[in-house]
């Protein structure tokens, strides 16, 4: 297996031949077909394919299809021929976070603006879209390459995937504005990671079994290895908000105080402070919450809040329990199989342990 540098340039190349830096009358026949009348290619350029090469190669980890490519290494595979396959995966989580932008309004991702503040907001929601559909016909290109059961298999779990992640943010949308503190516990919030972040994950685990061939115990393993990277991950995003490493992280610092979003380390913050009967802090962190501020004084005393109670620390410890827990099932039922276990753990503990 190369290493992530490698892999994260193969990655992008990948992007780059269905995204070049100018769409060319071969670009638009294998996304459209030939045109009937005339094709407007000044304007798709600077309104389709502009705006998604600044979104989605303006960096990133590239977690899920490097999880993907993993995968497939360590099913003993060529992940050279299955960088298409991680460039969908990566496609259609561009697509949900363009989109997941727009419902927060948020500024900042990658550290740049997001693609509704630089392109506008008709732009970003078509772009959005557009990385949800397009990827898919990316996917119709490969039937000839496919038995019609795997192919059937690889599309099943990228709809079933795609749908939990809109249940997912559905929910995560309404409790950020509606909801009471008190109503969103533990399990619901759980449950809520699993359906939006734990599902590109799984799909990402999912579909290099289903593209090796794997049989239906393998494929559970790995589904519920991907759905665990993928809680444990977002429980690390939410507490990495509230207190970023340096100042070079990607996005605004605080940005779910403002969002008056119910991450992990909040909901334990209002729990603990109840249990401790710090009722006036308890009531001061749902009113800035509930503010919806961007006032960085208030955001900043949320945030001292929070970490006055333990809850951030709390957070971590449990990703990272859930995390080894995780792997110790997956040592129990699966073989080394000559070190290649070992990169796919390399790149779990990493993705939880950055910077904590």
């Amino acid at each position: 297996m190369p290493d992530t540098h490698e892999l994260l340039i193969n990655i992008d190349l990948t992007i780059e031949k269905f995204f070049p830096k100018k769409w060319k009358e071969k670009n638009f026949s294998f996304f459209i077909g030939e045109p009937k009348f005339e094709i407007d290619s000044k304007t798709l350029n600077k309104n389709l394919n502009d705006p998604i090469r600044d979104f989605v190669l303006r960096g990133g980890k590239r977690i899920r299809p490097l999880i993907f490519l993993t995968c497939i290494d360590f099913f003993g595979l060529n992940y050279k021929n299955y960088l298409d396959f991680a460039a969908i995966i990566e496609l259609l989580h561009n697509g949900t976070l363009v989109l997941d932008d727009i419902e927060d309004n948020a500024a900042l991702r990658r550290g740049k603006p997001t693609c509704h503040k630089k392109f506008g907001l008709d732009t970003a929601t078509n772009t959005g879209v557009s990385l949800h559909l397009l990827p898919l016909k990316i996917l119709l290109s490969k039937r000839k390459t496919l038995p019609p059961a795997k192919e059937l298999a690889i599309w099943q779990i990228i709809m079933e995937e795609l749908i939990n992640v809109s249940f997912g943010q559905a929910l995560d949308i309404y409790w950020h504005k509606n909801k009471s503190a008190d109503e969103v516990n533990l399990k619901r919030y759980l449950e809520m990671v699993r359906l939006k972040t734990g599902s590109l994950m799984r799909m990402s685990t999912r579909l290099a079994c289903v593209i090796a061939g794997e049989g239906e115990k393998i494929q559970k393993i790995f589904k519920d290895f991907g759905e665990s990277i993928g809680v444990a991950f977002q429980i690390i995003d939410d507490c990495l908000d509230l207190a970023p490493p340096d100042e070079k992280f990607g996005k605004s610092v605080g940005n779910d105080i403002t969002e008056g979003k119910l991450s992990l380390p909040v909901i334990y913050a209002l729990r603990i402070l109840k249990n401790q009967n710090e009722f006036k802090k308890r009531e001061r962190l749902i009113q800035i919450l509930s503010k919806h501020t961007r006032d960085r004084k208030l955001i900043h005393e949320a945030i001292d809040l929070i970490k006055g109670s333990g809850a951030i620390r709390k957070s971590v410890k449990f990703a990272n329990k859930l995390i080894d827990k995780t792997w110790l099932k997956l040592e129990e039922k699966l073989d080394r199989k000559n070190g290649k276990l070992d990169s796919l753990q390399e790149l779990s503990y990493f993705l939880v342990k950055r910077n904590f």
